[in-house]
């Protein structure tokens, strides 16, 4: 662009490089850029074009189906910038030298509309993230010419696809893992947020110059739906993307992006393309073999550890990946072990068998007999002909819809495994619940087979004894499924989860609450210092006070523990019926439905041991609830009432105990500290 005026030496602005120089010299001379030079496709903008009356245009950067990058300049900040256009090539074109695109036909307008949609989302989606340090940055987007535009920071370096060819195709294992470690955190924030980057590859990672490492390009960026399928457009990249992003309808979650990490990782490392997923898949379910070669096995200098990392992270099964990129990133540095896929996957199988076998008859037995025994066994092995109805309350202002997807999630894996096994579910307003409850158990008909049972005082005679579901689970791997807290003789309720109280304190009150009420309310208001709650309350003090709380223990004498989400079986169901819904149970306590339950959903604790470090992983703040469990902590089954009057009557003693107020001063200084 031209800077002073005419009949004097003038400043031009590059349109390539961004480098001002003399108007006197033919071209640029720091890139050799010629003025006027048209873009190599005469669609695309051409140079000095102004946007948004802000945006100088220059050179195209790069292109593909859905749009395309420009290098610009930025008249109001003085900066170059990235400019990224939407424009799918199939839908619309430009006549040369214009700005306005136009659409082929009117048919295609409904699906241009749609795809300007997703990209302003991604823009929306991408400029959530702008203040952290590994994710490109967003300035700002709009609508003009007929399509819309991005403005991005200008980041110069080379893709990680672009660097890694440079240094012949594949890189150490150490600078590998130092990269993809390097936008672990970032991501992390991205999946808090709800959102799916579902398009993490080499090329879409950049290597600056200034030394940062920079993941960008959020085209395919959804909100996760980890608590029911929806239908999404397919984007993806051969050998990077896992099955369930090949369905346009399909569940999708932290666990999808991390499988594109660890094919980032498995393809910078050795050089070679990762087998196609579906093809994995179909593999495994035709000959029980994964054609996945292990890292490894092509490049032996590799530690075991990552080796196992990284096939952790790639799983065909999503619940057999890394929850989180907290827990890929430990893996990867070596700060937390894991076992291979292949013996956790037959760690689960032995799990899922429940101790129930196909028993050879007696070699006395008739013929007849034996088929007879044969049959009967394998019918209640698969549960073949079993039907379970489940009834689930829902709690006042909760959405009936999304209480009823949340089973669906749950229950996803039971079915898979148990295709036979007929299953009704049945939400309902908690207001109504035991009333339908009590009247089916009056007439004797309609009785669910499976029913949480919190707190319900009805149908006393018609729990079963869910003895078994507890000796077939490891007591060592859960907390509190324990006789001496649920029934030394018979066991009619199973927890899924618990809650725990907690002390939350405002850092910059210092007034004691003296003659205060245990008001959370008035706590998130700043209108009190302290507040004893539940746990799961810490998501919204962090919401409500952000960085001005704490969060410590109770006294250990005061430790206030429930569980949460009891269930029972009807004792009067058919037998077979009554075998399903106990595995049912079984599944529940599994750490796939303990994440989508409490990890994903609720605000209670798991009640399964490796969920609940996942869940501190999480929120570290809350890491001493493990010393507490661990020390011994008993849980109770108790009323929502009774459990906030415990923890109102603690708060009121806290106030004049001297003592207890002083350990948790002391406590607060230490944090302090």
């Amino acid at each position: 662009m031209l800077r002073e005026d005419e009949g004097k030496v003038m400043k031009i602005r590059c349109m390539n490089c961004m480098k001002e120089y003399d108007s006197s010299a033919g071209c640029c001379p720091v890139c050799g850029f010629v003025r006027g030079t048209p873009p190599k496709e005469i669609c695309h903008l051409y140079p000095e074009v102004v946007l948004a009356e802000r945006y100088i245009v220059g050179t195209v950067v790069a292109y593909g189906g859905f749009g395309i990058l420009y290098r610009a300049w930025d008249m109001k900040l003085q900066v170059m910038v990235a400019v990224k256009e939407y424009f799918p090539s199939n839908y619309v074109n430009r006549n040369p030298g214009e700005k306005e695109i136009f659409i082929y036909t009117s048919r295609k307008q409904g699906e241009f509309q749609d795809g300007l949609k997703g990209f302003l989302d991604e823009a929306r989606n991408t400029a959530k993230f702008s203040s952290h340090p590994n994710i490109v940055n967003v300035y700002d987007y709009f609508q003009e010419n007929g399509t819309a535009y991005m403005v991005m920071e200008y980041m110069d370096g080379i893709t990680l696809k672009q660097y890694t060819k440079q240094q012949g195709g594949k890189l150490s294992w150490q600078q590998a893992v130092e990269i993809l470690t390097s936008i672990c955190d970032d991501l992390q924030v991205v999946h808090e947020a709800g959102i799916l980057h579902r398009d993490i590859s080499p090329d879409n990672i950049m290597l600056c110059k200034d030394g940062t490492i920079k993941l960008f390009d959020f085209g395919a960026a959804r909100f996760s739906d980890v608590d029911h399928e929806v239908t999404r457009t397919i984007i993806l990249k051969i050998g990077f993307a896992p099955p369930e992003q090949y369905r346009a309808k399909s569940r999708q979650g932290a666990w999808t992006d991390i499988y594109a990490l660890g094919a980032t990782l498995y393809r910078t490392i050795t050089g070679i393309l990762p087998d196609e997923s579906v093809n994995r898949q179909e593999s495994l379910l035709k000959n029980k073999k994964d054609t996945l070669v292990h890292p490894k096995a092509l490049v032996p200098e590799i530690p075991d550890y990552l080796d196992i990392a990284i096939c952790r992270a790639m799983a065909i099964q999503p619940e057999l990946r890394f929850k989180n990129t907290v827990q890929l990133k430990d893996a990867l540095l070596n700060r937390k072990q894991y076992v291979e896929l292949e013996k956790e996957l037959d760690k689960r199988k032995k799990r899922r068998k429940l101790g129930i076998g196909l028993v050879t008859a007696a070699a006395a037995a008739g013929i007849a007999g034996c088929i007879f025994y044969y049959q009967s066994r394998q019918n209640q092995t698969m549960l073949k002909g079993a039907g379970v109805t489940v009834w689930v309350p829902v709690k006042e202002g909760e959405d009936v819809s999304k209480q009823q997807a949340l089973m669906d999630s749950m229950l996803e894996e039971f079915r898979l495994d148990y295709p036979e096994v007929s299953i009704d579910v049945s939400c309902m307003e908690e207001a109504a619940y035991e009333d339908r409850l009590a009247e089916t158990a009056r007439t004797g008909e309609g009785f669910p087979t499976l029913y949480e049972s919190t707190r319900i005082a009805v149908a006393e005679d018609r729990k079963a004894d869910l003895s078994e579901v507890l000796e077939l689970v490891d007591s060592d791997e859960y907390y509190g499924l324990d006789r001496k807290y649920l029934g030394e003789t018979k066991v009619e309720q199973i927890p899924l989860g618990m809650h725990m109280a907690v002390v939350y304190v405002n850092t910059q009150m210092t007034a004691v609450d003296d003659g205060t009420q245990n008001d959370m309310a008035a706590f998130l208001n700043g209108e009190c210092r302290m507040a004893v709650a539940d746990s799961g309350d810490y998501t919204q003090v962090q919401a409500g006070l952000p960085g001005i709380y704490t969060v410590v223990p109770l006294p250990k004498e005061q430790i206030i523990a429930c569980y949460d989400r009891m269930w029972s079986v009807d004792s009067k169901a058919k037998s077979l019926d009554q075998e399903a819904a106990k595995r049912i149970l079984y599944y529940f306590l599994g750490e796939t439905t303990q994440d989508v339950l409490y990890l994903q959903n609720e605000g209670a604790l798991p009640v399964n041991k490796n969920e609940f470090e996942t869940y501190l992983e999480i929120n570290q703040e809350l890491s001493f609830l493990k010393e507490q469990l661990d020390a011994g902590a008993i849980l109770n089954v108790m009323e929502v009432s009774e459990y906030q009057a415990r923890m109102d009557s603690c708060y009121t003693e806290l106030l004049v105990d001297d003592q207890a107020m002083a350990e948790i001063e002391e406590q607060l200084d230490g944090g302090e500290e």
